[in-house]
């Protein structure tokens, strides 16, 4: 018979060998993941033994049954299984070695303000319940979509953090967080009844705004419907739903009609201002993805995001970003014309330099902030040290890549380097057009576009996706890469680099095996023209959400 690892759980899991030191490993502690402890206690410590099952059957199992409902546990090799029954659905949850110190939020990972589902979902007199049902996948919904290390807070986080510990949510919100949270854990644990639960749930919930949105103009002013709107758009990145919902670009114009309608004074509550900030993220990549401008890009609507009590990094770095798709329109209508008037190239690059002066002394800002608080932003480490990634990506064209502090580190700079790409190369063809015009133009050193700049963006995007594919950056990083794979691909595309480009289709083929998959850039664009070819007046009519 093998001798039993005596190492804490998460080391057993990783399969690498634990120091064993009370009451948390230095391993977990060097690797910036929680330790759960020891299913074996130290000499002199008291052992406790799990005794649910047998509480159940004595005390709740007549009443369990009278309802429809049961528990059974079995017991395999380092393997627990809770199987919860009830009519018509069934939800067969498999976890290997059940961390129960993952149901909660560590105070270090989550900005200091741990989720206490307890506090949300009062203890059942009996168990199962439904209340603890939802509880746990609430709690295994946080562990494997939100990123474990978040560093400074983000309202992207802080959003559905609000919404988990928020009570009585209204009947739609509710559902949405629960089709979220079950197709999220379905998809990770290949659950086929989670994912049939997070289907109908959808469905409720889109049925639920729908009638919500009918009453009156008073619903465009309410919050909780907007909340819905950002959750079923986020259901849209995961197969389940997306093969029968109306789309993730759709959701997100849809979100951004209601919250336009609504106006930049309205929101003023913290729920409202969550929400929009929230909604910036989305918003950019859309933008970004169809090239066209974003209303959240004017200065009424940049000057919202100052309302928050601390202005971050985030703040400042999306105040610059959210411009830039309207650069990218610009160039695009510039560019279908056949004579290209010289003032409105000159225009043009005047705007994108004022932009690029902008990102650039947000990114210095933003280095020396690191040096002040003695943070290395990166460091270059073997593809073996992320592996997990590693392990599902065997083509090894890239060999190095970025390790970060904590996951808002990593995903602020891949955005500024994704920004800074789409910026600099609009830049390089608008150097081309002028000089196209005036054969004796030519730019300023210090603004000439090379390619080996472009190639260095690109590169550095590339280098941070196994960060994001580790299971510290969950869900949340995979949904990251989304974006920069769409802009390396379509750079290597173009430059004929074939080895580079079979790299980025290995990393989409196999990293996004779990259910979850990035919007069809051809969806976005055949959305973007539905809503182009509404006729002004239709604004005055009910958003489209679903």
């Amino acid at each position: 018979m093998p001798i039993k690892s005596t190492g804490c759980a998460t080391c057993r899991k990783r399969k690498i060998r634990c120091d064993e030191t009370r009451p948390k490993c230095n391993r977990c502690k060097t690797h910036g993941v929680p330790c759960p402890g020891y299913r074996t206690p130290a000499p002199g410590e008291v052992k406790f033994h799990d005794e649910t099952h047998g509480i159940v059957m004595q005390y709740g199992g007549g009443r369990g049954a009278s309802q429809g409902r049961r528990l059974s546990a079995d017991s395999g090799k380092g393997s627990s299984i809770i199987s919860w029954s009830s009519s018509p659905d069934v939800l067969n949850t498999v976890e290997q070695e059940i961390d129960m110190s993952a149901l909660f939020l560590h105070p270090a990972n989550n900005g200091g303000n741990p989720l206490d589902f307890a506090s949300v979902y009062p203890t059942p007199n009996y168990i199962p319940s439904p209340a603890l049902e939802k509880s746990q996948i609430y709690s295994k919904f946080i562990d494997t979509y939100l990123p474990k290390r978040i560093g400074a807070q983000d309202a992207h986080f802080s959003f559905l953090s609000h919404i988990l510990s928020t009570p009585n949510l209204r009947p739609e919100v509710t559902t949405a967080l629960d089709a979220l949270s079950m197709v999220q854990v379905g998809s990770t644990f290949n659950d086929p009844g989670l994912l049939r639960s997070a289907v109908k749930s959808y469905s409720f919930a889109l049925t639920g705004l729908v009638r919500t949105i009918g009453k009156g103009e008073n619903a465009l002013n309410d919050d909780y419907v907007l909340a819905t709107v950002n959750l079923l758009a986020s259901c849209e990145f995961f197969d389940e739903i997306a093969q029968m919902g109306s789309g993730w670009s759709h959701h997100i114009q849809g979100s951004q009609q209601l919250l336009k309608a609504r106006g930049p004074e309205s929101i003023q509550s913290r729920l409202a201002l969550l929400l929009f900030l929230n909604m910036r993220h989305g918003a950019l990549s859309h933008a970004l993805i169809a090239r066209k401008a974003c209303f959240l890009g004017t200065p009424d609507w940049r000057a919202v995001a100052y309302r928050v009590p601390v202005v971050d990094n985030s703040t400042l770095l999306y105040d610059s970003g959210l411009q830039i798709p309207a650069i990218l329109e610009r160039f695009d209508a510039l560019e279908a014309q056949a004579d290209k008037p010289l003032e409105e190239i000159d225009a043009l690059l005047e705007h994108s330099r004022r932009l690029e002066a902008e990102m650039r002394n947000w990114f210095l800002e933003f280095q020396r902030g690191a040096e002040i608080g003695g943070i290395m932003l990166w460091s270059l480490a073997d593809v073996d040290c992320f592996s997990t990634f590693a392990g599902l990506v065997s083509d090894r064209t890239i060999t190095e890549f970025f390790a970060f502090p904590n996951f808002m580190i990593a995903y602020l700079v891949c955005v500024y380097w994704d920004l800074m790409h789409f910026l600099r190369t609009t830049i390089q063809k608008l150097h081309m057009a002028r000089h196209r015009i005036d054969h004796d133009w030519y730019p300023e050193p210090g603004e000439m576009v090379v390619e080996e700049e472009l190639l260095e963006y690109v590169m550095n995007m590339c280098r941070c996706f196994a960060y994001f594919c580790e299971p510290m950056s969950s869900s949340t990083g995979q949904i990251g890469i989304f974006l920069p794979m769409r802009t390396a691909a379509i750079y290597f595309t173009t430059r004929g680099n074939w080895t580079y480009l079979k790299w980025v289709g290995a990393v989409k083929d196999n990293v996004f095996v779990k259910g979850m998959h990035p919007p069809s850039a051809r969806a976005i664009e055949a959305a973007q023209a539905t809503s182009s070819s509404r006729s002004p007046s239709s604004s005055a009519s009910p958003p489209a959400v679903g």
